[in-house]
């Protein structure tokens, strides 16, 4: 499902993982979220699904920005009636934000 020697997966919590994808855009990460979903549910484990948040970092934040993000687009795909994939957009910093207007 990933680009051996590119793309790396984690575990960052007791039932939660991380998968960084460099390089790749939206419509990309979206197709591996997809297939690693469809292995998932290929095992047939009882009583389980996967559910996916992904989003794109966006540099001009941190990690725990990061993080946050997805993990709450995780927590949509979930309350939303899991085994799917949910992808929320990076927040673009307005220059004004950014403290350069």
């Amino acid at each position: 499902c990933i680009r051996q020697d590119v793309d790396s997966g984690y575990r960052y919590g007791g039932d939660e993982f991380a998968v960084i994808l460099p390089y790749s855009d939206e419509v990309k990460a979206s197709g591996v979220a997809e297939r690693i979903r469809n292995t998932y549910e290929g095992f047939a484990f009882p009583n389980t699904s996967l559910s996916i948040g992904l989003t794109e970092l966006n540099f001009s934040e941190g990690v725990d920005e990061l993080v946050s993000r997805a993990d709450s687009a995780m927590y949509v795909a979930k309350h939303s009636g899991g085994n799917k994939v949910y992808i929320e957009t990076a927040r673009e910093g307005s220059e004004e934000e950014d403290g350069e207007g």
